[in-house]
Formats: C-alpha cells, sequence, structure tokens
C-alpha cells in the first residue's frame, strides 16, 4: 500500500512541477518502479527523459534515457531497436569513462542472448570483461564471468560454464558478501542439474537458497525454490519436492510473479501426478494453462497441455485427452521455427570456423618462429655433423605432423559435437511425432469401435505396429551411436533397485493388460545397489518391453528380486520363449562374446536393445547370464551397495 502511494505521490509530482532537474529524476524514478510492470508506461517515461535530456544538450541523462529505453526494447523482444539504442549510448560513452562504456557493452550482451545470436553475446561480455579487468573493477569482472559462463550454458558447453560461473562467485563471494554471490551460486546448480550431476546441484540450489534468506531477492528465492522442487520430484523425494513447492508459492504471495506462478503450479501438478492424485494434478494443469495463456507463455502452455495429455489419458477421458493433443500441436506450432535453428546453426558453424582460423594461425606463427630459431641455429653450429642435421630436421617435421593432427582433431571434435545435436534433435521430434500418430489412431479405434468392419480394425492395428516398430528401430539406432559416450558418463550412486523396477512396471500396465499376461512378482525390500539409476531403468525398460511382446497371450512372466549372499543384487525375468533366432543372437553376444548378428527379413530386432542391456550391466560391474530350455529365462546381477 505505501509503494502505491508513493507512486501516485510521484505521478502528481510529474503533473505539476516544471523543474527540469526535479521532472527528469522523478521520470526515472517512475522508471524504475514500472520496468517489470507496465511496458507501455515505461516507454513513456523514456522518451520523455531523451526528449528533455536532448533539448538541453545533457549527455549525461541522454545515455541514461538510452539504456533504459533498450532495456524495455529487449523485453518486448524488438532487439534491433535496442541494438540501436545502445550504439547511440555507447557514442555517448566515449565522453564518460571506461566504467559506463563497460556497462552498455554488456547490455549489448545481453540483448544478443535474447535474440538468440550467442557469438555476438560472447564477444561483447568477453571486451567487458576485459575493460573491467583494466580497471580492476571487480564487481564488473564477476557480472562479466556469470554472463560469459551463461553463454556457454546456454549452447551447451557445460565445462565452460562451469569455469566461469564459479569464477565469478568466488569473486563476489571474497570482495564483497556471500550474498551477493546467490545468483551465480544458482546458475551453476542449473548447470549440473541439466548435465544429471544431480548431488551437485541439490548442494548448489541449496546453498544458494541459504545465501538469498534475508537479501532482497525474492524472485531469485523463488526460482532456485522451484528449480530444487523440480530435481526432487526427478529423483522421486516426494515429501522433499512438496516442501520447497510450498515454501515457494509462499513467497511468491507476496512477490506476485506471474511466471514464477505458472511454474509453481507446473510443478505442483508433476507432484500429485507422482502420487497418483491424478484430479488434482488436472487441477494444477489447467489452472497453469490459463494462466500462461493469459500472459502468452509458449513454452509453460506447452508443459501444461502435454501434462493435461497425459493425466486425462491415464484416467480414460479421451475426448478431453484429444482435445489438449490438438492445442499442443497448435502451440508446438507456433514454438516450432525452422528458420531460427537453420540461424542458429549457421551461428555456431560461423564460430567454430572463426576459432579454428584463430588457432591456425597461432599455430603458424609459432611454426614460423620455430623455423627461424632452427636456421639461426644451423647458421651459428655450421660445424655440426651431417647426423645432427638430420636429426633437427626430422624432429622439425614431426612436430610439425603433431600440430596439423592437433588441427585435425579439433575439427573432428566439432564435426562430432554437430553430429550429436542433430541427432537429439531428430530423436526428440521423431519420437514425439510417432507418439502422437500411435495415440491419434488408439483415439480413432475406441470412439468408431462400433462402426469400424473387420477389415478397417486390421489396417489401424498394422500402422500401430509399424509406428512401434519405428519407435525400437529409432531408440535402438540413436542408443548404439551414443552407447560409447554414454558408458563414459556414468555416475555412480545408491539405488534402490526395487524402486525403480516398480517404476518401470507401472508404465507397462496396460500393455500387459492388454495381451492379457499375467505378472507374477517375487520383490526382496531394501536391495541397495551401487551404479547408475538412469541405466538401470534403461535396462528394466528393455527387458519388461520384450517380456510383454514376445509373450504368448494369456501367459505369465515371472519377475524376482533378491539377494544372493552379502555382494550381490540379482534379478530375473522368465518367460515361455520358442523364437530360436532372437536366442541364439543373445547366445552370440552373452555367452560366447562374438560380434553381433543383427537380425535379418522378417527376423524381430530385440537382438539389438539386449546387447546394450549386456553392455551397461558390463559397465556398472554386473554380470549377464541366458538360461534357454522350456522357457527363455534372462539373469542378471548388480554389486549391493556398502
Amino acid at each position: 500500500m505505501s509503494q502505491s502511494k508513493n507512486v501516485d505521490s510521484l505521478e502528481h509530482v510529474l503533473l505539476t512541477t516544471s523543474n527540469t532537474d526535479g521532472r527528469l529524476n522523478t521520470l526515472q524514478h517512475l522508471f524504475v518502479f514500472y520496468q517489470n510492470q507496465n511496458h507501455q508506461r515505461t516507454l513513456e517515461l523514456t522518451n520523455e527523459i531523451i526528449s528533455i535530456a536532448d533539448s538541453i544538450r545533457n549527455n549525461k541523462w541522454l545515455l541514461e534515457g538510452y539504456m533504459n529505453k533498450a532495456s524495455v526494447l529487449r523485453i518486448m523482444s524488438q532487439f534491433e531497436e535496442s541494438l540501436v539504442l545502445l550504439n547511440n549510448a555507447l557514442r555517448l560513452a566515449s565522453n564518460f569513462d571506461e566504467k559506463t562504456e563497460a556497462k552498455i557493452i554488456n547490455k549489448i550482451g545481453n540483448v544478443y542472448v535474447s535474440k538468440g545470436d550467442y557469438v555476438k553475446a560472447l564477444e561483447s561480455y568477453q571486451k567487458s570483461l576485459v575493460l573491467a579487468e583494466r580497471m580492476q573493477d571487480f564487481e564488473k569482472i564477476a557480472h562479466a564471468c556469470g554472463n560469459i559462463g551463461l553463454v556457454y550454458f546456454y549452447i551447451g558447453q557445460y565445462e565452460d560454464a562451469l569455469l566461469n560461473m564459479k569464477k565469478s562467485a568466488q569473486i563476489l563471494i571474497d570482495k564483497f558478501n556471500p550474498g551477493r554471490a546467490a545468483r551465480a551460486i544458482s546458475h551453476i546448480g542449473a548447470t549440473y542439474h541439466l548435465m544429471k550431476r544431480y548431488d551437485s546441484a541439490i548442494y548448489y540450489y541449496r546453498d544458494a537458497i541459504n545465501k538469498l534468506v534475508g537479501q532482497n531477492d525474492r524472485y531469485s528465492l523463488i526460482m532456485n525454490s522451484n528449480n530444487l522442487a523440480q530435481l526432487f520430484l526427478e529423483q522421486h523425494q516426494i515429501d522433499s519436492a512438496n516442501k520447497y513447492i510450498d515454501f515457494a508459492r509462499a513467497e511468491n504471495e507476496v512477490l506476485k510473479n506471474n511466471k514464477l506462478e505458472i511454474q509453481n503450479l507446473t510443478i505442483k501438478a508433476q507432484y500429485f501426478e507422482k502420487i497418483d492424485n491424478f484430479q488434482q494434478g488436472i487441477n494444477q494443469f489447467i489452472l497453469a494453462f490459463d494462466l500462461a495463456q493469459e500472459y502468452n507463455e509458449l513454452e509453460s502452455s506447452r508443459i501444461a497441455t502435454e501434462g493435461l495429455l497425459r493425466l486425462y489419458a491415464l484416467i480414460g477421458d479421451y475426448e478431453q485427452a484429444f482435445y489438449f493433443q490438438k492445442k499442443n500441436f497448435q502451440i508446438r506450432d507456433s514454438i516450432f521455427n525452422l528458420e531460427k535453428i537453420k540461424e542458429f546453426t549457421d551461428l555456431r558453424e560461423n564460430y567454430e570456423i572463426k576459432r579454428l582460423k584463430i588457432e591456425q594461425a597461432v599455430s603458424n606463427s609459432k611454426l614460423i618462429e620455430r623455423q627461424k630459431a632452427i636456421i639461426l641455429r644451423n647458421y651459428l653450429l655450421a660445424s655440426v655433423t651431417l647426423a645432427f642435421v638430420i636429426i633437427l630436421v626430422g624432429v622439425f617435421l614431426y612436430r610439425k605432423k603433431q600440430i596439423q593432427v592437433g588441427i585435425l582433431g579439433n575439427h573432428l571434435s566439432g564435426l562430432r559435437q554437430e553430429k550429436n545435436q542433430l541427432l537429439n534433435i531428430v530423436s526428440h521430434d521423431l519420437k514425439n511425432t510417432l507418439n502422437n500418430i500411435h495415440s491419434i489412431i488408439e483415439i480413432f479405434r475406441k470412439k468408431n469401435a462400433s462402426n469400424l468392419k473387420a477389415y478397417q480394425v486390421s489396417y489401424l492395428s498394422a500402422m500401430q505396429k509399424n509406428v512401434k516398430r519405428l519407435q525400437v528401430t529409432i531408440n535402438n539406432m540413436l542408443n548404439i551411436n551414443q552407447l560409447e559416450v554414454k558408458l563414459d558418463q556414468l555416475t555412480f550412486t545408491k539405488v534402490d533397485i526395487g524402486l525403480v523396477l516398480k517404476e518401470v512396471l507401472e508404465q507397462y500396465i496396460f500393455s500387459a493388460l492388454e495381451k492379457r499376461v499375467r505378472f507374477s512378482l517375487d520383490i526382496e525390500p531394501n536391495c541397495m545397489v551401487y551404479g547408475d539409476q538412469r541405466y538401470i531403468l534403461e535396462v528394466f525398460d528393455n527387458l519388461i518391453s520384450n517380456s510383454i511382446k514376445y509373450c504368448p497371450i494369456e501367459d505369465s512372466v515371472s519377475l524376482r528380486l533378491f539377494r544372493e549372499g552379502d555382494e550381490k543384487i540379482c534379478f530375473s525375468i522368465q518367460n515361455r520363449r520358442k523364437a530360436l533366432s532372437i536366442i541364439k543372437i543373445v547366445e552370440n553376444k552373452i555367452v560366447t562374446g562374438n560380434s553381433l548378428n543383427l537380425p535379418k527379413g522378417s527376423e524381430t530386432s530385440t537382438g539389438l536393445g539386449l546387447f546394450i542391456v549386456s553392455e551397461y550391466i558390463s559397465a556398472m560391474n554386473g554380470e549377464i547370464r541366458l538360461d534357454v530350455n522350456e522357457h527363455f529365462i534372462i539373469r542378471f546381477d548388480l554389486p549391493v551397495y556398502s
């Protein structure tokens, strides 16, 4: 209330004052209040600041007006107009000090980040860092390092991002106070979160929250709480997640930020989904969707529609599921812009070319200096024997070859990274499209079950089988392509393997019911292993899906999870199996260790998935065995967590 009264008072002063300095100061105070709330009003205020400053030839106020208006235009996505104003301000800054110049260059970097031009953003932040280091301005050094870290974060270079973010945080802690470092520490947590290094992410998120308590930065406090809640949900720590969800919601009751409220509602909906309270989850997703539509938050709308599609399908309301599926298609069409992806790819390629040219120029310069040194040495040591000259020439040629190999290695690394990015885009969009096709066919069958003829039903079934076959093919091809990389990224932690097994079984309940397959479960509690939870989940997913797929109708599948001594946790899966060609494929890889023979002709392609299962188990120091008699049994062991 008092803040509202102050604004009303300032508006009254603005109407009554004719003093130029007083009017400019009042306009600036009003801009600070309105900048995150009313963009139209802030544009009016900045236009008047620029007009008055220009009329009285006051470059200081003119520069301030340019920077203020540029900030508003950036938020409104008017990037080119924002850059024009900042370049005008940069020309004026030459009459002031380097501190002002560094501030403007940093703002230019912010515009390029919002625009998606990360190469130019990185150049701007590096210029700002050079100026800050020359002035020994530690606050601006920390700010520039933090921004450089964020750019590396956006383009997926996470190690470089962490290096710069940690440097920023350490400077703020050493030179100022720990509270100033909270935002940088939060960014470190977000980077570890995306790298799936969850223990590190939790540590830094909590550290940021502790440092933010008592600080005047409620936005960052809420954002960190929401991020930490999301991470706990991913780790199935439901109670911890709910604690931080409620804390963030209570804090936002004071701040009243719409974007944070949408984020909090979405996470709360996911919490209800985790505890199987689907109706409450639907209610939260609908609130998030309505608010996101009102404020044109497309990404938040997409997440909400996907959640509603998923939950309505789970409760059997296919009409609503179909409705939100169509909504999701419309929103994705608005977000997905191939031209922007092409523009970003071109920028990345140009950046890599520039970097390689710089490295090559440096290498050539070093090579020229080395050649000069060799010529001078040969001139001074004319009496050296021919054998010594031959050795020197050999060393020179070997070093030159090393430099060339290094350049080619850097180029190959860049090509590999671009290939992985392309695979990620292809896998994401192909799998989403195939899932949507499968869902549409299923909804069409259920809605028109009574009107379809037998041959029409058979056609729809054939379409669904082909969609599933494509899904398996895509997953297996991508897994084989990335298997070597993924095995280098194993994160060994304590894992409750029983909980992971139950989670996977829940995903295949409907598939089992469709074939009338019965599960016989014998799960010993508190089976803790030392391995990577992500890859254990993939192992179970492959084995259970194959057991259902190849199990005869109305047959049974037996699952056992038990301890064997003090050092092993064992899992076995058993069902009737008559496809001898597939057994031979699995025996060939798992039992004899020979190279994998891929299926041909009409054979199915499960051998590829089981090959990946074998590699995952071996990488986690486990063993996998096959027993073929009347039944088909796969068993694997993993080390007990101690």
